[in-house]
């Protein structure tokens, strides 16, 4: 019995020392707990911004780096900005000179209205850029002004093509100079009463040049007379000739053309009836080149350009009624 006794005893001791022990740790966590609990309490903005850290929408993070590599970035547009406002610039002053020069020319024409108008446009395409290419991009949205917009387009393009090309052709033919023996063609123009104009002055002085380094051509002069002159055009480019120093027996008359084709055609006529060389040096302005030497291709002869200087007041509206003249003849060949 006194061992069972004791037994007893000794388990007691130990379930009390066990519930000691778990007592003491609950104690200890519930401290624990309550510290816990405090320092949450003293500092809830601790636990908000770790919340809202965690709760940020990842788009959000990607535009905060977006921003941030993008103000690290250098501005490589501003370069370009640059050059296109100094490209505008130029445009725009270059079409101001254009159509005053045009305006200063001192006679009306179709290549005056057409020159003016184009130089306008482009003028006013440069200055007003930006709006304009903001406007492309709305008129390209809808179906009917996107076809609109790009007849309009097409058409602006094909303007530009048609002049630049009709220009590059008339500065290569006036660069083709004759060099070889050859008749030469002296195109008439307009007479101060019974003295040469301006450009009929130029056309006699690129002729006679010619003749002296070539004493074996004819020369050919054309024109008729016309309302204020006293003699024929022909007539004034002989009598100057001759009093440069040329044979007299060396120049023909045409004296019934009244226009630039007709100048042409009957001096081709009167060559081939006297027997002249068919290879022509024609002495014209040299806005003026291009279109004789078309006129004289559709009569079967070959040419070569003397270019005559022109008045400077007047050559942008010559070289646009130029234009006209040229296309007008290539339509009716």
């Amino acid at each position: 019995m006194g061992g069972k006794n004791n037994k007893k005893s000794k388990a007691a001791k130990k379930h009390t020392a066990s519930d000691k022990t778990e007592k003491n740790t609950t104690q200890e966590q519930t401290a624990a707990a309550d510290i816990v609990s405090d320092n949450s309490t003293e500092n809830p903005s601790a636990e908000e911004t770790v919340s809202d850290n965690s709760t940020e929408s990842p788009s959000a993070v990607a535009d905060t780096v977006s921003d941030s590599s993008k103000s690290e970035a250098p501005d490589r547009s501003k370069p370009t900005n640059a050059l296109f406002n100094t490209l505008r610039v130029i445009i725009a002053a270059v079409s101001a000179i254009m159509i005053i020069w045009h305006m200063i020319s001192g006679y009306f024409s179709v290549g005056l209205v057409a020159g003016i108008i184009i130089w306008f446009l482009i003028g006013l395409a440069a200055v007003f850029a930006h709006p304009l290419r903001s406007f492309a991009v709305k008129m390209r949205k809808k179906p009917l002004t996107r076809a609109l917009f790009d007849v309009v387009t097409l058409v602006n393009v094909l303007v530009l093509f048609v002049f630049g090309a009709v220009y590059t052709a008339m500065i290569y033919t006036a660069a083709r100079a004759a060099r070889d023996d050859a008749t030469v063609v002296v195109v008439g123009d307009t007479l101060d009463s019974h003295a040469p104009g301006k450009r009929l002055s130029e056309r006699i002085k690129i002729a006679y040049e010619y003749l002296i380094l070539h004493p074996d051509s004819a020369c050919v002069a054309t024109g008729g007379k016309h309302e204020g002159e006293s003699i024929s055009e022909a007539q004034c480019i002989r009598d100057e000739l001759v009093e440069m120093g040329i044979d007299s027996s060396r120049i023909y008359l045409e004296e019934t053309s009244s226009d630039v084709r007709e100048h042409i055609v009957n001096a081709v006529e009167l060559i081939r009836h006297e027997g002249l060389d068919q290879n022509i040096a024609v002495a014209t302005s040299g806005c003026n080149v291009l279109r004789c030497a078309l006129i004289i291709q559709d009569c079967g002869c070959s040419s070569r350009a003397l270019s005559a200087s022109v008045p400077l007041h007047t050559l942008a509206n010559d070289a646009s009624t130029e234009v006209f003249d040229v296309l007008n003849e290539i339509i009716n060949e």
